[in-house]
């Protein structure tokens, strides 16, 4: 566990007396014991790395990060994700800022990830997007997505989790500041409305822009919880997400209304943005239900014997029928042809299964980056921790060097 930052965190029954989590419904299997055991700390990748060693058996696991631009960070949290052994079944990003959906491409989250974006058509900023691990068949569910101006949203709902007796729901969201409460409740009351009538487990990330540390004093933070407690969600991070030499908050938030005992959350610690990135992580009672699978490989074989029978195979072959052809195109065509064929019968490809755990997302990746990646939020987490002028040097040295 890092060292000591913001030692705070969201405890709404004891900041104030006056929400009411027994108004929940009795007949779901969460309840207030559950919500106050809820385990979440801070981590950087290698507590996490240490984390999913112990916890074999992850049912579903999710990463939600405000990154503020994917293009202009596509590198730096390609690079950061690599220092993570585990890979997210669902990896959520808003204030993308994306223009076109091929931008999306730009960051390497893995082989066959599906992407789902919501992107702003007529004007720029805000933005998410939805990256989904290939083993997870799901619907898209349009349905739930936030009827309001300048949100951005996306559901989906995961089919084959065997483990669960029901779909789940996932989705994410990004509320800015410019977009009132009063406009965004009703949306999001229809929303949990809708999940409730399902009775299906669901998760809900995003950044809320709607700081859970001000519900001793603000009104509507006392509201945003009271609604969210009242459908049976509670949130999973309860740590500051966002901080600054001036300011704590935390907005940014994973809401579930699946048991807290099957669930282990916590806050990323890396400069990347401006937000600190969280997750959650599902764990089954048996076996994981979600296939972890392997990456496939394929390369050439050409070890020097496969050069010599390809250069064999070359030196015998009977070329006047290319030499033959007056059509140029028609000639190249031929040659590239029987190139290809005798390249394929002497370098044939060959298939093999890499674990997802050790295969780098990018060959520029080494073991070296990543050391130094880690170090570098080592650093940073010092400086958060205690933001002396000699702190704060030292890891903008190391973000400048990287």
């Amino acid at each position: 566990m890092p060292d000591s930052l913001p030692d705070i965190k969201f405890d709404p029954f004891r900041f104030n007396s006056t929400l009411n989590p027994h108004s929940m419904n009795s007949d779901e299997d969460c309840n207030i014991d559950d919500i106050q055991s809820t385990h979440c700390d801070y981590y950087l990748s290698d507590d996490l790395n240490n984390l999913t060693k112990t916890k074999k058996h992850t049912e579903l696991s999710m990463f939600h990060h405000n990154i503020r631009s994917l293009n202009k960070h596509a590198t730096e949290i390609t690079s950061y994700l690599s220092t993570i052994n585990h890979n997210f079944n669902i990896y959520g990003f808003t204030e993308t800022w994306f223009n076109f959906e091929e931008d999306s491409k730009l960051i390497d989250i893995g082989d066959n990830y599906s992407i789902i974006n919501d992107i702003r058509k007529d004007r720029s900023g805000g933005g998410a997007s939805l990256f989904i691990d290939p083993s997870l068949d799901y619907i898209q569910r349009s349905d739930l997505v936030i009827d309001c101006h300048d949100c951005d949203s996306i559901f989906i709902e995961i089919t084959n989790l065997n483990n669960s007796r029901k779909n789940t729901i996932i989705g994410i969201i990004y509320r800015p500041e410019s977009v009132k409460l009063i406009d965004f409740f009703p949306e999001l009351t229809r929303i949990l409305n809708v999940i409730n009538t399902e009775n299906k487990p669901s998760y809900i990330m995003g950044d809320f822009n709607i700081d859970l540390l001000k519900c001793d004093h603000d009104n509507k933070v006392n509201d945003f919880i009271n609604l969210v407690f009242s459908h049976v969600f509670y949130p999973t991070i309860d740590r500051p997400t966002r901080v600054t030499e001036t300011s704590i908050s935390l907005i940014d938030n994973i809401f579930t209304n699946d048991p807290p005992s099957t669930v282990d959350s916590g806050v990323l610690v890396t400069d990347i943005s401006d937000h600190f990135p969280v997750f959650s992580m599902k764990h089954a009672n048996g076996h994981s239900t979600v296939s972890h699978g392997h990456l496939n490989k394929t390369a050439r074989q050409l070890k020097p014997d496969n050069i010599k029978c390809f250069a064999q195979g070359l030196s015998l072959t009977d070329w006047n029928f290319v030499l033959e052809n007056n059509d140029a195109d028609s000639a190249f065509n031929d040659f590239h042809d029987k190139l290809s064929k005798i390249f394929d019968i002497h370098c044939p490809t060959k298939t093999s299964k890499l674990s997802k755990r050790k295969t780098p997302r990018k060959p520029w990746i080494t073991a070296g980056l990543i050391k130094s990646i880690i170090f570098k939020d080592k650093l940073y987490r010092k400086y958060r921790s205690n933001p002396n002028q000699e702190n704060k040097l030292k890891a903008s040295w190391s973000r400048r060097g990287r």
